[in-house]
């Protein structure tokens, strides 16, 4: 194999195992359902506590409890926490690409 097919190669299988890895569906909790930590009823989990268990959360709380915490907030911070925060996937998969196609192109025209 010549040093440019090598490359393509490493680039394809990087691009590839980040399409697997973001497809891949995450870690779950063991048990299926929770108890609140206001009201303490036992609820399932949805996708928001998931993610606050992903993020190592210890409390939980139901979808009643968290929209009147919601509407608890003041308006500008309410206004700011309600959009997610961008994890950026996206520069990170335009430089897993980038970075070996400008390696490979000053390696062949060098």
């Amino acid at each position: 194999m010549t040093r440019t097919s090598i490359i393509v190669v490493g680039v394809i299988v990087l691009v590839a195992v980040a399409v697997v890895r973001q497809l891949a569906p995450g870690a779950r909790p063991k048990h299926r359902y929770f108890r609140c930590a206001r009201c303490g009823i036992s609820t399932e989990h949805s996708e928001r506590t998931i993610n606050a268990w992903r993020q190592k959360k210890t409390k939980f709380y139901c979808q009643a409890c968290h929209i009147l915490w919601l509407e608890s907030l003041p308006v500008e911070r309410a206004g700011r926490d309600s959009t997610p925060a961008s994890s950026g996937c996206l520069g990170a998969a335009a430089m897993l690409v980038v970075a070996p196609l400008a390696a490979l192109l000053w390696w062949a025209y060098a």
